[in-house]
């Protein structure tokens, strides 16, 4: 019995123990209201996450639980979020969680009354659905693409998908696949996705489109011209079908219209299936050369530059000239004169005898031609050398005859002699005129009467009483202007031509002519000692395609013809581009025209001056001969018409050979030929003896051309001027 009454002590004593042991645990670990009827929930899962809320799901626990408290976390470790605490009652298994940030983890957990929740579930909220892509800064192969983030935070992933093309954007900005490049002249869109921590993707943006820049075209192939079309073919270079280009007249300063005038003030556009292979610029003038440059632009109108390797330059074909007379001089001279039928100024023209024979050269319309037999019928006809290559003629002009004067009968004398020692200075030889109105300084022995006009042709002229001395009006309009004047005597005896020539800078136009005392100085500028821009370069603006020449005094010229401007520079890639603003500082220069530059090839036997500087030289090979005056000049009859003007960079390449001041031989390396010979000869030193000279003939144009010679740099000379024969020159 003991036994028994001590066991059932023993088990009544453990059965209290327990019950104290289970309240002292549930009191030290610190469950609030731990009562057998809370069971914890669990199951906790999160679905329903959009930018700012989320739902929050659990399964009970099984107790009877009377309430659910829900509490949020950035940590997992502190739940004080009181926005976001919410009780609920034992109905719900689910709360929508709100007032949360976008692209942000929360942990969660959820409570049952007295007792504690399910191990915390966590949940990103979604990202924001970005708006469109920024798209810019175009090239011809590459977009820039910024992702505009809005309200999501910075550390929020996004995606940039082109949509065409049906790939997303690489990290080093290609598509798809490291090889792969965007396109010329292609539209691309982009979109862009943003994903939250669980991998889930937004919506797409709205897109952002923008084309790649056209590339600039090849040089344009110019077909066969005629007098006044030229036939264009547009080379597109790697842009695709469908892009559309203009053509600019970069000689006249125009686009062609979509008809080929050179009258368009702004581009043309249209595709080449359009403008068409061989597409005629139409209404050119006659034996032009003409510059061709071809623009292209993508589909935002962006076009290319009016630069670079895209310019072709040909010229329309000469015409033969018309109106072909002949005036005899006395006994021994014929001149002959023409019409241009539409050539352009300048342009050189050969005159021969009717059996094809030359006689000479000259951008005149009008040529003496001297050295003729008393007595004797003489016929002639003209061609008119074509500008684009400078080698082929026209056909011949029809012909004309004349008879030269008989020597007279008997013991009678009979005047055929014209005026003599003939001369004329514009302003006394000034280099440049400010006004249009100069005084000519007339030179001529025996002259009674004198005719005088801006052209050489001398339309509308009469002729006048002779004077030494005459005020004249220059054409208007910036550039080199030239007066010619012929003498004859009072038995109507006519002389050469003579002329000369004067920049004329157009700061003052006179109207009716008004008599002066003073010659107009010379204007001399000196340079400044700082310029705003690279002197003896080209600039442009970026909205124009003029070019100009910054000079070295600092002043700008613009340049009129590209044949000019590529002997200055080598591409049209040498021109940078400045503003408005800083080009307008640089003030006009006050020479109205761009002389030839350092990289222009004169050619043999040519005659140049400088700008700055009346001395006129004759160029010889490497050296340049001063002539030292007016009557040296006229003597050795050279021809005002043939002096170009040079800068002074391209003379000083020459050395300095003696000065030319015989007048009964012509200096060494002279070309000549006498007026009844077609022969063409070189002068030299005797071999043996270097006091004396020889000539030494061409014997072909082919050898006349391999030494660089010009055919309108011959001198006729007087059959008394004779020389020894030398050893043929090839």
């Amino acid at each position: 019995m003991l036994k028994s009454s001590l066991g059932n002590l023993t088990k009544s004593f453990l059965s209290w123990g327990m019950v104290v042991g289970l309240f002292l645990f549930l009191f030290l670990v610190g469950v609030p209201n731990a009562l057998a009827a809370n069971v914890a929930p669990t199951g906790l899962y999160v679905d329903a996450t959009s930018t700012e809320a989320m739902t929050l799901h659990w399964v009970a626990g099984g107790g009877v639980e009377a309430t659910y408290s829900v509490w949020a976390s950035l940590d997992g470790i502190d739940y004080n979020l009181e926005t976001t605490a919410a009780t609920t009652s034992p109905d719900f298994l689910s709360y929508i969680v709100t007032d949360l940030a976008t692209n942000t983890e929360y942990f969660l957990v959820v409570t049952a009354e007295g007792g504690g929740g399910d191990p915390a579930t966590s949940s990103y909220t979604l990202a924001t659905t970005p708006v469109a892509p920024t798209v810019d800064n175009p090239a011809i192969t590459t977009l820039d693409v910024t992702v505009n983030a809005d309200t999501n935070p910075t550390d929020t992933n996004f995606a940039v998908y082109e949509t065409g093309s049906d790939l997303y954007l690489n990290l080093d900005g290609s598509l798809g696949a490291v090889e792969w490049a965007t396109s010329t002249h292609t539209q691309y869109s982009f979109v862009v996705v943003a994903k939250n921590t669980s991998d889930v993707l937004t919506a797409s943006s709205s897109a952002a489109t923008l084309y790649t820049l056209a590339t600039t075209p090849g040089i344009p192939t110019i077909g066969t011209p005629t007098t006044s079309t030229m036939p264009i073919t547009i080379d597109v270079g790697t842009n695709p079908v469908g892009t559309e280009y203009a053509i600019y007249n970069s000689t006249s300063g125009y686009f062609l219209s979509a008809l080929g005038a050179s009258n368009a003030g702004t581009p043309i556009w249209q595709s080449t299936t359009t403008w068409g292979a061989n597409f005629p610029a139409i209404n050119l003038a006659t034996n032009t050369l003409y510059q061709f440059v071809v623009l292209a632009q993508n589909g935002d109108d962006i076009s290319t530059a009016t630069s670079t390797a895209s310019s072709a330059t040909a010229g329309t074909i000469a015409i033969a000239p018309t109106t072909v007379s002949a005036t005899t001089l006395g006994k021994t001279s014929i001149q002959v004169a023409w019409a241009t039928n539409g050539n352009s100024a300048n342009t050189t023209y050969k005159v021969a005898y009717s059996n094809g024979t030359l006689i000479g050269t000259t951008t005149d319309l009008s040529y003496d031609v001297t050295a003729l037999s008393p007595g004797t019928s003489y016929t002639f006809k003209v061609a008119a050398l074509y500008k684009n290559d400078g080698v082929t003629y026209s056909p011949y002009s029809s012909t004309a005859t004349a008879l030269t004067n008989s020597s007279p009968n008997g013991g009678g004398s009979s005047d055929t002699t014209p005026p003599t020692n003939i001369s004329i200075k514009i302003n006394e030889n000034a280099v440049t005129a400010q006004s249009n109105q100069v005084t000519l300084t007339l030179l001529a022995s025996g002259a009674s009467q004198m005719i005088l006009s801006n052209t050489s042709d001398f339309t509308g002229a009469t002729w006048e009483a002779y004077n030494s001395s005459k005020i004249w009006l220059l054409t208007t309009g910036a550039g080199t202007k030239t007066v010619y004047v012929k003498f004859r005597d009072s038995s109507f005896n006519v002389s050469s031509v003579v002329s000369d020539s004067i920049d004329y800078l157009s700061a003052t136009v006179v109207e009716t002519p008004v008599v002066v005392t003073t010659t107009p100085p010379v204007v001399v500028v000196t340079p400044p000692t700082t310029c705003a821009l690279t002197t003896k370069s080209a600039y442009k603006l970026a909205t124009s395609p003029a070019v100009y020449y910054i000079t070295p005094e600092c002043t700008k010229r613009a340049f009129n013809k590209s044949n000019v401007f590529f002997t200055y520079f080598t591409s049209w890639n040498d021109v940078k581009t400045t503003t408005k603003t800083i080009l307008d500082t640089i003030p006009n220069d006050t020479l109205g025209f761009m002389p030839w530059g350092p990289k222009y090839d004169p050619k043999y036997g040519a005659l140049v001056k400088i700008v700055t500087d009346p001395k006129v030289y004759l160029l010889l090979g490497t050296e340049k001969y001063w002539i030292t005056s007016e009557a040296v000049f006229n003597t050795l009859k050279y021809s005002w018409n043939w002096i170009e003007d040079i800068d002074s960079d391209l003379l000083n390449k020459y050395t300095t050979g003696s000065e030319i001041t015989n007048t009964t031989v012509h200096p060494n390396y002279t070309l000549i030929k006498y007026a009844n010979n077609s022969k063409v000869y070189r002068l030299e030193p005797n071999p043996t003896d270097a006091t004396k000279q020889v000539k030494r003939w061409i014997p072909n144009e082919t050898v006349f051309n391999s030494l660089n010679f010009r055919l309108d740099r011959i001198v006729t000379v007087l059959e008394s001027e004779g020389y020894t024969d030398g050893a043929e020159l090839n």
